[in-house]
């Protein structure tokens, strides 16, 4: 453990940040966050990091390729679902923009289930019993049995889509009528002209906005306008009216046919002004509404440098991871159609970070043994996903933390640094610091992620030793520099290297009181 004296001198301050759980935050500004005690566990910046421990920060796990050969270098992967059949058959399913649906199997190749639908650019399945629904806004619904691909019987919607299952009917909106929603009969989503039972209404409000999205909550629908979200309740056809269509108390709608997901028991979803996401209150039957992009709040305001491309929100795509318990939301950042950027929020931690990620499509799927899986589907012909641990590709991994080293008004000179990480292998982690918002400093340093007490060739022993096997290491770093605030930065960029960092401590010296100009 460091010590506060030096062997000579006057004895040296201590500061130490052991909990980043609070994620980036770029709303609030880096004098505050480096300022005031209860934005100490946040990030000034955090990319292609995650938090798995309830303190630590690691670089991200790899997004490796799932099938071995593309479907079409142009081919865009326009949605993903896993079909459970009763009979034990698991299909995991992905649809393309030139009108194919494809069965990724686990060896690599891939299966095609259908083809010659008309060019698509989103497609939504669900799974009704033993059958696949699939809708597209474009082609008539289609049907999947496991065996026999069709166009969906009974009637539906012609331009049906996006479609959901819940309350044990099939539901759809439609392009036709962007204010209809219609729900097959009770049990049977073969059937959508039932007297009495399968139906449809047009749902008008504020603004006569148009329905985007459909979220099945745990006792009711949303259904996702562009300008506000409403809840449809009821169990049966004759509740299935527009007084029982209830706005719910939120400020703005979704804004993309796949921005919306369930997660953590919350309705989320993706807006022209954010993420939102409807909790459950104390009143019975009530939600609440919560701005949970509070902290990368930047990103959806115009003209702030970090600014995505808001036109092409209709595209995101959002999906709950519950391996891992976190929540995807994909967007475009530099107005080329494709996105490119994916926010991820950590359930436990609430904590975001920005993953530099390609992804027109987010589906989750259970695979053997490796549980429940994330899936990317790209513009290249290829499913990627989200790896259990090590890295084939290099990753740009970094995390920024800043601080005035609880000693505002000061200049300060930090003389020793010790980081506390995770002992991984052989690999170096990088440590930039810099002073009083970057216009001083800019020191880089080196940290080993190998423990001194193993190396190979010297301590380490075949069959007795663990190589990269300890919890926690803690490296010293002999520094210099002067300033009022300290920003450290730590990053790896090399495949194979993955890093998780759990805190630092800084012993420090003050120089000189800070004069403000007048």
């Amino acid at each position: 453990m460091p010590t506060s004296r030096l062997a000579t001198g006057k004895p040296l301050r201590k500061y130490s940040v052991m909990d980043f759980s609070g994620g980036v935050d770029k709303k609030t500004s880096p004098n505050l966050l480096a300022t005031l005690p209860k934005f100490k566990n946040r990030l000034t910046d955090s990319t292609d990091c995650a938090y798995p421990h309830s303190s630590g920060v690691s670089k991200r796990e790899d997004i490796v390729a799932y099938n071995t050969t593309t479907l079409g270098a142009s081919v865009r992967i326009i949605g993903g679902y896993q079909f459970r059949h009763s009979n034990g058959t698991d299909y995991n399913l992905a649809a393309t923009n030139d009108g194919r649906v494809v069965r990724l199997n686990t060896d690599g190749t891939t299966t095609t289930i259908t083809s010659g639908l008309s060019v698509a650019t989103q497609a939504t399945m669900r799974q009704f019993g033993d059958l696949l629904l699939y809708t597209d806004r474009v082609n008539a619904p289609q049907s999947w049995d496991g065996t026999t691909w069709q166009a969906l019987a009974g009637t539906p919607p012609t331009t049906g889509g996006p479609v959901a299952v819940h309350s044990n009917r099939a539901f759809m909106l439609d392009a036709t009528n962007q204010r209809r929603i219609s729900w097959s009969k009770l049990g049977d989503a073969e059937n959508w002209t039932a007297a009495s039972d399968a139906g449809s209404v047009i749902v008008t409000g504020r603004l006569s906005s148009p329905l985007v999205f459909l979220l099945e909550m745990t006792s009711e629908l949303l259904l996702g306008h562009r300008d506000y979200v409403t809840r449809l309740q009821g169990t049966a056809p004759s509740t299935y009216a527009i007084t029982n269509a209830i706005p719910a108390q939120v400020s703005i709608g979704g804004a993309s046919i796949h921005g919306a997901v369930f997660g953590n028991n919350d309705g989320w979803w993706i807006s022209q002004r954010g993420i939102h996401n409807l909790s459950t209150t104390l009143n019975f039957g009530d939600y609440e509404e919560r701005f949970a992009s509070t902290n990368i709040d930047p990103y959806f305001v115009p003209n702030t440098g970090l600014t995505i491309s808001l036109s092409g929100l209709a595209s995101a795509d959002a999906a709950y991871d519950q391996q891992n318990n976190r929540l995807y939301f994909s967007v475009d950042t530099n107005d080329d159609g494709q996105n490119d950027t994916v926010f991820v929020r950590d359930i436990a931690t609430n904590g975001w970070s920005v993953w530099s990620v390609t992804s027109n499509a987010i589906w989750t799927a259970v695979t053997g043994s490796n549980g429940i899986e994330v899936f990317f589907g790209g513009y290249d012909g290829f499913v990627r996903k989200l790896t259990a641990g090590g890295t084939t590709n290099a990753i740009s991994g970094s995390f920024s933390h800043i601080s005035n080293l609880g000693l505002p008004f000061w200049q300060k000179n930090p003389r020793h640094i010790y980081v506390y990480l995770e002992e991984a292998g052989a690999g170096n982690l990088t440590v930039t610091q810099a002073f009083d918002f970057g216009t001083t400093g800019g020191q880089v340093y080196s940290v080993s992620m190998l423990s001194t007490s193993a190396l190979l060739g010297t301590t380490f022993t075949l069959g007795t030793s663990v190589l990269g096997g300890r919890d926690q290491i803690v490296k010293r770093l002999d520094t210099t520099g002067l300033g009022e605030f300290m920003e450290l930065t730590f990053s790896n960029a090399q495949a194979g290297q993955p890093f998780t960092v759990y805190g630092y401590e800084v012993l420090f010296r003050e120089r000189r009181h800070v004069a403000r100009a007048s």
